[in-house]
């Protein structure tokens, strides 16, 4: 049994990554049953890039594929940032901060991050408590592919190969 390194670490952001962020976007697009447009939940990650080019009318192939990927490459950073978070817990204890780990995403982008762009005015646009589930979802997603790709536990792989040396 190999040793856990940084690569496997990596390859599991990833893939929770691309889980997680399919999930959000897909929960950004529900309000389309609504009625409500559903390109600018697509493309308001581009928003620093294109500015109000994310609200105008009709669809728009290049925001939208901008902000998919802006998206999805955040969403990145955000599952390696929790991998390397609970790579020493148990998977009860990972599945159990998936939920805090969502909300302080949801926190973050909206109260930091969109101010920090000059994006205020997008706040008024997102109703908090759907933002907010949005992103549980977000980290639960990220949470459980974690769990299903740790073989049994990243930290105590290594300590039954350490105790048995």
């Amino acid at each position: 049994m190999k040793d856990t390194t940084y690569g496997d670490f990596i390859r599991a952001a990833f893939i929770s990554s691309l889980i997680g962020g399919a999930v959000l976007a897909f929960t950004m697009v529900i309000p389309a049953a609504s009625g409500v447009r559903i390109w600018p939940g697509t493309q308001v990650a581009a928003y620093p890039f294109i500015g109000h080019q994310v609200y105008e009318s009709g669809f728009a192939m290049g925001p939208m594929i901008l902000g998919t990927i802006i998206h999805f490459a955040i969403s990145f950073l955000w599952a390696l940032a929790f991998v390397f978070t609970v790579r020493s817990l148990t998977r009860v204890q990972t599945m159990f901060l998936a939920v805090p780990f969502g909300l302080v995403v949801w926190l973050v982008m909206h109260q930091v991050v969109l101010r920090l762009i000059g994006a205020q005015d997008l706040l008024s646009r997102f109703n908090p408590v759907m933002g907010a589930l949005q992103h549980v979802g977000f980290g639960l997603a990220i949470g459980a592919t974690l769990v299903l790709l740790q073989p049994q536990n990243w930290r105590f792989r290594r300590t039954r190969r350490a105790l048995a040396a």
